[in-house]
């Protein structure tokens, strides 16, 4: 018996790391990593705009199929837009929600978007949120080209090179 002890001592000792290190989630020992997406949505209804003070306020859904290599960003993709602007300016505030469902339906990504509006047509900003299957943190830098109409909205989020905006703005009113 006195034998034996060691032996199963260090059996266990051997077993217990591979067991610890087998229970360690994945992205704990991966840390952050890259993750990106491209893709077009188109306007999906006829959108809003309206006055709120100062400000002109636009809103509008946009709807189409997310492209990435990572499936958590790719697959049906909604966007609800908020662009705020003073009249007649083409600087303001954009955020909204994007959502990314698989092809069973299932929601893959939620983000909320954060940004500044220039050139009338251009966001350059920040989405933060979650990823699903598996369960991970976003925060990336996004830019938003809208078309002349902003009836087209491409997207690139992860991708751009450091591209810059900032506003200084009075504060939005609440409007209904």
């Amino acid at each position: 018996m006195r034998n034996r002890l060691p032996i199963v001592a260090t059996l266990f000792a051997v077993a217990l790391p591979a067991g610890v290190a087998a229970a360690t989630p994945a992205a704990d020992v991966r840390g952050p990593e890259p993750i990106y997406s491209a893709f077009t949505l188109v306007k999906s209804g006829p959108g809003r705009t309206q006055a709120c003070g100062r400000y002109q306020i636009t809103t509008a859904t946009y709807v189409g199929t997310a492209i990435s290599p990572d499936a958590r960003m790719a697959g049906t993709a909604r966007y609800t837009s908020r662009l705020v602007a003073i009249k007649g300016r083409p600087t303001g505030l954009a955020n909204g929600t994007l959502t990314i469902l698989d092809s069973n339906r299932r929601l893959r990504h939620r983000t909320t978007l954060t940004g500044v509006l220039s050139q009338g047509d251009v966001v350059n900003g920040l989405v933060s949120g979650t990823l699903y299957a598996p369960n991970e943190l976003i925060l990336a830098n996004v830019t938003i080209h809208f078309d002349d109409q902003k009836f087209r909205a491409t997207f690139r989020i992860g991708l751009e090179g450091g591209a810059n905006t900032g506003v200084a703005y009075p504060a939005v009113p609440r409007c209904r």
